[in-house]
């Protein structure tokens, strides 16, 4: 999480340069909730905050630094302390890859037992 806010510090100061905006605070919740609490020596007005957030928001996709989230299914090969590992199948090439998921990036896990 402290890469995340730190990579969001990074592209939300430039944004801010040539204006009387500023940070206050930025914080991330688990699942991916960002709060960016600025102010302004002028005020800060909703438009202000309007503009920011649609530039921060275009830079974070363009960065994909929250991909869609797709659904990744597999069979676990092997837990770690900080990751598990899985075989997942690629269905349109039809081979297997080995993916590496690290546990802080992992909202939901549905465990489905093979007989």
């Amino acid at each position: 999480m402290e890469d995340v806010l730190k990579k969001i510090h990074a592209l939300l100061e430039p944004l801010l340069e040539d204006t009387d905006l500023f940070i206050v605070s930025l914080k991330i919740k688990p699942i991916n909730n960002i709060k960016i609490f600025l102010d302004a020596d002028s005020g800060l007005s909703i438009e202000k905050c309007v503009a920011v957030n649609r530039k921060l928001h275009a830079q974070m996709e363009a960065e994909q630094m929250f991909p869609d989230g797709d659904d990744i299914e597999g069979m676990l090969k092997e837990v770690n302390d900080d990751r598990l590992v899985l075989e997942v199948k690629i269905l349109k090439k039809k081979e297997t890859t080995t993916v590496e998921i690290p546990f802080t990036d992992i909202k939901k896990i549905v465990v489905q037992i093979i007989f």
